[in-house]
């Protein structure tokens, strides 16, 4: 009963707080087209949401630590209260920096997605169940998906200024999230011993910690770039918001949906195959937008990069689960961090490469070349591990 309890409690946590970044990401960049003084400033409001993520990822990480995941959890839906405040405040002010101001707020109460994947795998002690409660917590970004463009999509003509109903929607789902924190219980023993310590070097160097981060860092960069430039493309090519708003819903969906499959082939398939697959994925998710710009090709694309992005991080959370729990916290914190700051990358690049003619074809080509480059090392890694004596 407890245990399922605490599924319960880190299922809702990762939807609703899953919604937020999915409704960022969709109505961040139709704000910052709207308020913004300068065109290449436009991807400013979801590139400060990165940036805020990745300053507030590892503080995230020491918060879970010395006060536990629950406490952690419910301060970032207080966190977020206050960004959608501000949010709305600059929105009725048509205050452009003050709107990438709130945007940032809200980038630090969503990084605390990133930990219900760890949580989840406390509940067990057993290897397969940690695996089949990850792959469950994961998919509920399925749920988040799907909501978040959703009320980004109602929310935005809701009262009379345009785009305030969104964030009142935010607010909403933010108390929804901290009431639903209030269930959760999970121990926090594990890691008490080592909080203090300094991490051995020689982890860092380990192979679960090295190929588990490169695949969420580089999985989330590229995805992050091509689903942050998709709005902007189809908006330069005439679609509406409303021919915008179902390309991302199933993008989410087929971003999530992967870890509903997982806990049926985790005996019969190895990680490294489930990690490549992905990184083809995203090669043919790629090729996809470089030969057409029609509505279909954008939501082939999306759901092929969704797709990829599912099994890559899945495969990469799966390593990172395997490192030594009394450091957990803080290679989890690291780890996250290596992946926000390549997030925070991907994100600035968009607004400078929408800007350009050849922009979009730009991003595209990019994924297909680092994913082809990456499946290589990949393949290397494991054949090496396999090699040794």
């Amino acid at each position: 009963m407890k245990s399922s309890l605490n599924l319960f409690s880190l299922f809702f946590g990762q939807a609703l707080s899953g919604s937020v970044i999915s409704l960022l990401t969709l109505s961040s960049t139709m704000v910052g087209n709207a308020l913004s003084p300068q065109d290449f400033l436009v991807s400013l409001p979801i590139t400060m949401t990165i940036l805020g993520s990745a300053i507030t990822v590892y503080f995230a990480s020491f918060l879970m630590a010395k006060y536990g995941r629950r406490t952690a959890f419910i301060v970032s839906g207080f966190i977020g209260i206050v960004g959608a405040l501000l949010a709305i405040y600059a929105i009725y002010n048509a205050q452009f920096y003050l709107f990438s101001l709130a945007t940032f707020i809200l980038g630090g109460a969503t990084v605390f997605n990133q930990y219900y994947r760890f949580a989840a795998a406390e509940v067990f002690n057993d290897e397969v169940n940690k695996k089949r409660a990850t792959s469950l917590i994961i998919s509920a970004g399925i749920a988040g998906g799907v909501l978040g463009p959703f009320l980004a999509a109602k929310g935005a003509n809701l009262l009379a200024v345009k785009y305030a109903g969104i964030f009142w929607l935010c607010l909403a789902v933010f108390l929804l999230l901290i009431i639903s924190q209030l269930f959760l219980s999970i121990k926090n023993t594990q890691t008490v011993y080592a909080q203090n310590q300094p991490v051995p070097k020689d982890i860092f160097l380990q192979k679960e910690f090295k190929i588990g981060t490169a695949c969420c860092a580089l999985s989330f960069a590229t995805m992050v770039l091509l689903m942050n430039a998709t709005p902007l493309a189809m908006h330069h090519q005439h679609f509406q918001l409303e021919q915008i708003s179902p390309v991302l819903q199933w993008h989410f969906v087929a971003m999530y949906s992967p870890a509903l499959l997982l806990p049926f082939v985790l005996k019969k398939v190895a990680n490294q195959y489930i990690i490549g697959l992905g990184c083809l994925l995203f090669i043919v998710g790629g090729l996809c937008s470089l030969f057409s710009q029609q509505h279909w090709a954008y939501l082939a694309s999306l759901m092929f990069i969704g797709a990829g992005w599912g099994l890559m991080f899945s495969g990469g959370t799966f390593l990172l689960n395997q490192l030594s729990p009394q450091y957990k916290h803080k290679l989890q914190g690291t780890s996250s961090l290596i992946t926000y700051l390549a997030n925070l990358t991907a994100s600035f690049s968009v607004g400078l490469l929408m800007a350009t003619t050849y922009g979009w074809k730009i991003a595209n080509l990019s994924a297909v070349i680092f994913m082809s480059i990456f499946s290589l090392w990949l393949f290397h890694q494991f054949k090496r591990v396999k090699t040794k004596p």
